[in-house]
């Protein structure tokens, strides 16, 4: 629904998509928090809430580059990275291993929301603010180095969470069945 609203390029779509966005990731965070504070964690929730984030977050960046203020090459290797994280919690579960979110993928994660907001919140105003002087510069800023640089670091973080993925899960590419 957010990639249908937020491509529209209208006011209301875009705000809508925005919205409808923000209430995801507050929401994605409040469940995790409610979860710790009251220790209801599951291994359904641990596998589940990770994958909320991709969507939310694949969506976002989707769009991103679709709109056109961030490469696609960026996107893609976020996009890579989740399948790539996501194929490994799935071994890691069909034999037993147990695979957390590392605290650099959090952050990560954090980083990324907060850039979609930052973004989501230029793109709306872009298309809604009451002044031509602060829509220009709010477009301006979207497409500026200064978004490009900030795209560029969430870029690389990804990449850095793989690389520790891949690193602390080594064993899950072993041929060996993990020793239970």
């Amino acid at each position: 629904m957010y990639l249908v609203l937020v491509v529209q390029a209208e006011k209301w779509y875009v705000v809508s998509a925005t919205i409808l966005i923000c209430i995801g990731a507050v929401t994605d965070w409040l469940d995790g928090h409610l979860a710790r504070r009251y220790q209801q964690e599951s291994a359904h929730g641990k596998y589940i809430d990770p994958l909320a984030d991709k969507a939310l977050t694949s969506a976002a960046f989707v769009s991103f580059s679709w709109i056109g203020f961030m490469p696609w090459w960026m996107t893609l290797i976020i996009l890579l990275r989740d399948i790539l994280t996501t194929g490994m919690r799935n071994l890691a579960d069909s034999r037993g291993h147990e695979f957390t979110t590392s605290k650099t993928a959090k952050a990560k994660t954090f980083f990324q929301m907060s850039f979609i907001i930052y973004a989501l919140t230029l793109w709306v105003l872009v298309y809604s603010a009451g002044s031509a002087e602060l829509r220009e510069s709010s477009q301006t800023l979207l497409f500026s180095s200064i978004t490009y640089w900030l795209e560029l670091l969430i870029t690389g973080v990804t990449v850095w969470t793989t690389i520790e993925y891949v690193i602390v899960n080594r064993q899950l590419f072993s041929t060996n069945r993990i020793s239970e």
